[in-house]
């Protein structure tokens, strides 16, 4: 049986990368903080559905029972969600392509 040798990975390379992710979500912050400023209509409205979901989301979860048909009737609830959340970032997209 052969064995395959462990790969070391130097020290260095692991700094640069955590520096490099570092930047990157700076520079991601601040680019969100000024669509934020351009926009604020938008927050406004992420903020309206991220509070309207939740009221949906406990509406749906509360009073399940824990046998399989509320353990099926969470995992449908959560599908929904996550496709909720996901499609509510496409709201952004007329920001995006105007810059």
């Amino acid at each position: 049986v052969a064995v395959e040798p462990v790969v070391e990975i130097p020290r260095e390379s692991c700094a640069a990368s955590l520096q490099r992710a570092r930047v990157e979500l700076s520079v991601l912050f601040w680019r969100a903080s000024l669509s934020i400023v351009r926009h604020p209509s938008l927050l406004r409205l992420h903020l309206v559905v991220g509070v309207g979901s939740a009221l949906i989301v406990g509406g749906l979860f509360h009073g399940l029972g824990d046998d399989v048909s509320g353990l099926q009737n969470r995992m449908g609830a959560v599908f929904f969600v996550l496709a909720l959340f996901g499609f509510s970032g496409l709201s952004a997209m007329e920001v995006f392509m105007g810059e």
